[in-house]
């Protein structure tokens, strides 16, 4: 028997009570296994298995490719606050579909589940909620090997020590010349401010995410770009990337 500690991501009814639970463990990363009885009104594990709750769960883990089997959860935190507000409860789903996308079975990474760690309190305490949302989207795609090139020029793909121009169509940077024979400008930051910040994102310890300075305008615009390159370059999609897209206060950019 092993007992491991995760964040539950994913609930699928089996049988009359039954549920296979999904969850990203500290150890085993991506798992999933079998818990009878759950669905039961008296069942002492119910609690524990809520969707974003975080647990310590002894499991009798299968040492080939069955279900493992779990005995008893203990609960650490609901993160019960997450469902209060619709919003936050997208935000939360989002997570779960990236997490479940980059993620294949036992496919382990501790910092990424010290970024869920992070990601989930901050939502349930709702705290600086697209901030974080923000750097949780960024930061997620080095886990993915799919982090913006930032060093390189998106066309002619020249090295830059000093880039100052960022191309949001191109998720990558542009060198001086090339955003000079640009015929549409728009959507490209002459900011190196805002590279500086993408390479801390990327780059800081998880626990140094709350000095991360991003105001509310730059966060929207974040969102909508990362899930732009979610969509249409790394084909990650679901239900609660649309209705977050969707949000009145995020179609300003």
């Amino acid at each position: 028997m092993k007992t491991i500690e995760g964040f539950v991501l994913k609930k699928l009814d089996y049988e009359d009570y039954d549920e296979i639970i999904t969850v990203f463990c500290k150890e085993y990363g991506l798992i999933s296994f079998y818990a009878p009885g759950v669905r039961r009104i008296t069942s002492k594990n119910k609690t524990a298995l809520q969707l974003f709750t975080a647990a310590n769960f002894e499991i009798f883990k299968s040492p080939t490719n069955r279900l493992s089997k779990l005995k008893k959860a203990h609960l650490i935190e609901t993160h019960a606050r997450i469902a209060d507000a619709y919003f936050n409860y997208l935000l939360a789903s989002a997570i779960t579909t990236v997490s479940l996308s980059f993620f294949r079975d036992g496919e382990k990474s501790y910092e990424y589940y010290q970024l869920l760690k992070f990601i989930f309190t901050k939502l349930d305490q709702h705290n600086f909620l697209l901030k974080n949302f923000a750097i949780y989207l960024y930061r997620s795609l080095k886990y993915n090997n799919s982090l913006w090139d930032l060093i390189h020029c998106a066309y002619c793909q020249k090295k830059l020590s000093h880039p100052r121009f960022l191309s949001l169509f191109d998720y990558g940077v542009v060198c001086d010349q090339d955003f000079a024979l640009m015929v549409n400008q728009d959507k490209v930051l002459q900011a190196p401010e805002f590279i500086v910040l993408l390479n801390q994102i990327a780059t800081l310890p998880i626990e140094e995410f709350d000095d991360i300075q991003l105001d509310i305008k730059t966060a929207i615009l974040f969102i909508n770009v990362n899930l732009e390159y979610y969509e249409n370059i790394l084909g990650v999609s679901s239900a609660a990337f649309y209705q977050i897209k969707m949000q009145p206060f995020l179609q300003v950019w």
